[in-house]
């Protein structure tokens, strides 16, 4: 393979695990913007000049120090969204409301279920106190002439105890039917407590994915906040590279023709599968030299990253 299709292969195996906006970005020796060369990134001192540029050059994403994903519990409508995307929210105020009619509708039911089955429950502890009864009077026995011999035939007596196993059977399944129902009544008061998402700190509604009107379902992510005060990055160093990261300690990123330093502090024992990428985060250092308190108008910017080594004396 020649040096650009291995560049190619790099950047593609960066692109599938940070996301399709990095798919249309191309490796070149210099930045969009004029920043310095990554081909001449520390290398490690067994690789060669080109093998060290393709190995050190990698794709990073810009993230926001929190993030939170909001979901609902149970299936609900949303009713309203007070924020907007890229409002400003403070930790407990509202960002999506549900319509509550359709969970309180549901929870009525689930009540009336409950009593229901309360009732078939009782009417099995009465068979079954009934059955047992009756085939402990089908168990009776007399001596007579010094042989014990049962009062109702072999046949009555085993009728009467699979009467007893129904009966014990109903009111198992009864209990149960009540304990799935009490649960359901749980869910839902728990939904109805917290009929509103809220912000988890301070930060910026970042995404915002569906409308009043619409169905959340569970597990559905409704609204994301984005908060806190500095910057994180995440690299997508490719399997073949992992000599050169064991190596590293910090990593050198380029952003707009700007060069910040992030120290390498998740770093995870194995790739991921699909992949067969390590995704390095760290968070920034000097953040405000690029973006002050703005750094959340930088979250999903891609940067150039190069991994730097201990013995690589490039580091400030």
């Amino acid at each position: 393979m020649n040096r650009w299709g291995a560049v190619a292969t790099v950047t593609l195996g960066a692109c599938v695990v940070v996301g399709a906006p990095l798919a249309g970005m191309a490796l070149a020796e210099r930045d969009d913007s004029g920043g310095a060369s990554l081909a001449s990134a520390p290398a490690t001192p067994s690789a060669s000049a080109g093998e060290a540029a393709i190995a050190n050059d990698f794709i990073g994403l810009l993230l926001p120090p929190q993030m939170a994903n909001l979901s609902p519990r149970i299936e609900e409508t949303v009713l309203a969204l007070p924020v907007k995307v890229g409002g400003a929210v403070h930790k407990g105020e509202v960002v999506v409301a549900f319509d509550q009619r359709m969970p309180k509708r549901e929870l009525m039911v689930a009540e009336a279920q409950r009593r229901e089955m309360g009732a078939e429950a009782a009417v099995a502890r009465s068979a079954l106190a009934a059955a047992r009864t009756k085939a402990a009077r089908r168990a009776a026995t007399v001596d007579v002439g010094g042989e014990t011999v049962p009062l109702v035939s072999g046949e009555e007596s085993a009728q009467a105890r699979f009467d007893v196993d129904s009966a014990e059977a109903k009111l198992a399944s009864a209990a149960a039917r009540i304990a799935e129902i009490s649960g359901k009544i749980e869910q839902l008061q728990l939904a109805l407590d917290e009929n509103e998402l809220r912000a988890p700190f301070d930060g910026v509604v970042s995404a915002i994915d569906l409308e009043p009107g619409m169905t959340a379902h569970v597990g559905d992510v409704v609204a994301r906040v984005v908060g806190g005060r500095g910057m994180r990055a995440r690299i997508a160093i490719p399997e073949e590279a992992s000599a050169l990261l064991l190596a590293a300690h910090r990593a050198r990123l380029v952003i707009d023709g700007r060069v910040l330093f992030m120290p390498l502090e998740q770093i995870p024992p194995e790739p991921e599968p699909a992949s067969r990428t390590f995704l390095v985060e760290g968070n920034v250092e000097d953040f405000e030299r690029i973006c002050g308190d703005r750094c959340g108008d930088l979250t999903g910017r891609t940067v150039r990253a190069s991994l730097i080594t201990a013995d690589a004396g490039t580091a400030p």
